[in-house]
């Protein structure tokens, strides 16, 4: 072989590791792409929020093994609070609950015409609620709902003065009711709650499209049920 020869097939060479190189290099650089791209992909899907569903099965009862209630497909349980204990949540239950992966939900419930007896009726119940609701391990700035157990229909306005009292003591953002539509919808055109769970009884078939629970079975004993219109309903 000549020198010229010798010389050429040595260009030759060089050219062809040079190509190699850059063949090799741009494939690096596709492989790492590649990986950045799988990470962010995984980053996502380890770091996305959970989706809560807006249309959700749930119970209200004064006594329930929250095994059945999860066995019937609920997946949340509202509960009450009251100056009775038989039939208010425990701490005890409020973990059982959570253990089976039912949300729960508190009202503060009496007697059916709480709601007429003014102001300092109001402040008394959202203490002593708000109490309850803490000794059962509830977050400090959990939703209350307060019942009003009866047709206000004729004069949604006689209610206002109690809502006034537990609005005091809870602010707005926490304070919940729960009524047939005219309680429902009156309470929040004067915004005097922030939270509205509907019962079916004195509503007449027709919903307030503000509600966040509606109440659409309560023919049994022992249990209703409801279902939740929206993702965020008070729930803890």
């Amino acid at each position: 072989m000549t020198k010229t020869q010798k010389i050429s097939r040595l260009r030759h060479l060089i050219a062809v590791t040079h190509t190699h190189a850059g063949q090799l290099h741009l494939q690096l650089r596709r492989l790492t792409t590649l990986n950045k791209t799988r990470r962010a992909q995984l980053t996502q899907l380890t770091t996305k929020p959970r989706v809560l569903k807006a249309r959700r099965e749930g119970l209200d009862y004064t006594a329930m093994n929250p095994g059945s209630a999860r066995w019937m497909g609920a997946t949340f349980a509202c509960r009450y609070l009251s100056h009775d204990p038989s039939k208010n949540l425990t701490r005890g239950e409020a973990a059982t609950l959570k253990a089976l992966g039912l949300d729960r939900v508190v009202v503060w419930e009496t007697t059916a015409t709480r709601a007429l007896d003014g102001y300092f009726a109001g402040r008394t119940d959202a203490q002593q609620a708000h109490r309850q609701a803490r000794a059962c391990g509830a977050p400090h700035d959990v939703p209350i709902y307060f019942a009003v157990d009866f047709d206000s229909s004729a004069n949604p306005g006689a209610i206002d003065s109690y809502f006034d009292g537990v609005k005091s003591v809870l602010g707005i953002r926490r304070t919940g009711a729960y009524g047939g539509i005219a309680t429902i919808r009156h309470l929040l055109d004067t915004r005097r709650i922030t939270w509205a769970w509907q019962t079916y009884a004195w509503s007449g078939g027709a919903w307030d499209h503000r509600a966040h629970i509606q109440q659409y079975d309560n023919t049994r004993n022992d249990y209703d049920r409801d279902r939740s219109t929206r993702a965020l309903f008070g729930q803890w």
